[in-house]
């Protein structure tokens, strides 16, 4: 009885397996005649028109323009803000900040040192009131999960003004 079976499956497989009776020539070229394609326009080329370049001024606009003077007005202008320029630089003013890494917080509640990876390769310990940066940037507060420090920025006119920033560990978002 199974063998009837068996015989009934492989006579329905084969029957299933009923080859094609074109060539593959004959299918190619009948799939070639029943495609179509269907294509949009391409649009209009854009034609770029040049300005000519007229001088109106003495100055070439392609040189670097010269540094103006500003001669101050006041007296409360020439009285403005400037660093502190008789201190020592500290070891971690010569990186930019970009280039430094947190890469944590020792001590308590009471005195925290964060530890700062310099491109050199060395860590080094920072607490409130240490400089680092190339802007003064004066650590104001050592926290969990990162430092914040005040760089002074000059404003070009010869006073100089300050930003808050902030170090974060890494792994962690930096602010700015």
């Amino acid at each position: 009885m199974m063998g009837r079976w068996y015989v009934l499956v492989i006579a329905g497989l084969l029957w299933g397996c009923h080859a094609n009776e074109g060539s593959v020539e004959q299918v190619i070229a009948q799939a070639t005649l029943q495609a179509t394609a269907k294509t949009e326009a391409l649009p209009a080329e854009y034609v770029y028109r040049a300005d000519p370049f007229v001088l109106a001024d003495e100055r070439v606009p392609f040189a670097r323009p010269r540094a103006e003077e500003r001669v101050p007005e006041t007296q409360e202008e020439t009285a403005c803000w400037q660093p502190e320029d008789q201190r020592k630089p500290m070891p971690l003013e010569q990186f930019a900040l970009e280039q430094l890494e947190m890469k944590g917080v020792i001590g308590d509640g009471k005195q925290r040192w964060a530890l700062v990876y310099t491109p050199t390769q060395q860590l080094v310990k920072v607490r409130r009131g240490h400089y680092l940066g190339l802007n003064y940037g004066r650590v104001t507060r050592v926290g969990t999960t990162g430092l914040e420090l005040v760089e002074t920025l000059p404003d070009g006119a010869g006073c100089w003004l300050t930003r808050t920033v902030s170090l974060s560990i890494v792994g962690t978002e930096p602010t700015g």
